[in-house]
């Protein structure tokens, strides 16, 4: 009985010696690929110069060849470590389906271990991940291949064009697959952890709420925390590590805001009781119960972030600090920011001001 296998492999020879390009064996199928292809100079594609002086080849592929003399578009049995090998390598990756009738082969796919492909075999990592034995070499993952896949014509002509093709500029192909690999390896992290009021110094709620909120407002930098659980999602595959002080965050772990506080763009409005004096601004302003949600209205506050002001509105009494810090009235302003400050004092100096702020839509206040 004639053995597909060896037959494959010789006839992809065949094709590369027809096309002029450089297969070279791999001995030992432990790799996840049967050659390294060469394609030489003069081949790159249209536009693409690479030093013409000197001789290396244009890129080197993996191949990975397989032969069948069934009609179904896929082949079982190829390992998940080789999937690995070939999805996360820096180096062009190609399946090679060459489908027999009789002794020769009457149709050529080549498929690319492209985005989707990469897509995938992280999805099946990710799962292996998961489970308590990930050994990769018990698990396979089915190739599969369409039509347009199909080689115009079975040529090394054809598989030359194929493969010069899907590279396209091989000085940027490493970055562009690394890529794929991190797009398809998006994670989302969750993390579990309490708040000791004894940690904070807070003798009762109250306080415990209001160093809450100071980390919101930006007043605080973090607060320290006790870790329980870290949990990170990828393709649906939730894996949960448990925190101690022995083997993770533990105790030891503060809680801060990254990128700083929270900014929201907010229009502010004063006015005298008649409404016939009015003072409208447009401040940025940090609304800690749109971070923390469960923090009690009544105690929470707004805190704006003016330019040689301090300013905080409480939500609960309505009350509204405004404090003008050293170099305010010597700082440069629009013209017509100044007007509205002048206003704003002449309301102060008359005694009774309304205040109006709104917020974007959707957040509390």
């Amino acid at each position: 009985m004639a053995n597909l296998g060896n037959m494959g492999e010789s006839f992809f020879n065949h094709l590369c010696d027809e096309a002029g390009l450089t297969p070279n064996p791999v001995r030992r199928d432990a790799t996840g690929w049967d050659f390294l292809v060469e394609i030489q100079r003069g081949m790159a594609p249209q536009g693409v110069d690479l030093c013409p002086e000197t001789s290396a080849p244009l890129v080197t592929c993996r191949v990975q060849v397989k032969a069948t003399h069934r009609s179904e578009n896929h082949v079982d049995g190829i390992s998940l470590e080789n999937w690995r090998r070939l999805a996360i390598g820096e180096l062009p990756a190609f399946f090679v389906v060459l489908r027999y009738e009789g002794l020769r082969p009457a149709s050529a796919y080549v498929i690319h271990v492209g985005p989707e492909q990469c897509r995938i075999v992280q999805e099946r990592l990710r799962k292996a991940a998961a489970e308590k034995n990930p050994s990769l070499r018990r698990r396979t993952l089915r190739l599969k291949w369409g039509e347009g896949d199909a080689l115009p014509e079975v040529s090394g002509a054809c598989l030359k064009e194929r493969l010069v093709g899907d590279v396209g500029d091989p000085s940027t192909y490493g970055a562009r697959k690394k890529k794929w690999n991190q797009e398809a390896d998006s994670t989302v992290t969750q993390m579990r952890f309490s708040i000791d009021s004894d940690s904070l110094g807070a003798s009762g709620a109250g306080e415990f709420f209001r160093a809450i909120e100071e980390l919101a407002l930006g007043i605080r930098e973090s607060l320290p925390v006790t870790v329980a659980e870290v949990s990170s999602t990828r393709h649906g595959v939730t894996l949960v590590h448990p925190q101690t002080p022995e083997g993770g965050f533990g105790g030891g772990a503060r809680l801060s805001l990254s990128n700083g506080p929270p900014k929201v763009n907010m229009e502010v409005e004063f006015c005298n009781p008649r409404g016939t004096v009015r003072a409208t601004f447009v401040w940025d302003a940090i609304i800690p119960v749109g971070v923390f949600p469960f923090l009690p209205h009544e105690q929470a506050r707004v805190r704006y972030l003016i330019e040689g002001v301090e300013c905080v509105h409480s939500l609960g009494t309505g009350k509204f600090d405004l404090v003008f810090l050293p170099g305010f009235f010597g700082s440069v302003r629009p013209v017509a920011e100044w007007w509205e400050w002048m206003k704003l004092l002449r309301l102060v100096e008359e005694g009774a001001v309304e205040f109006t702020a709104r917020p974007p839509e959707g957040l509390p206040l």
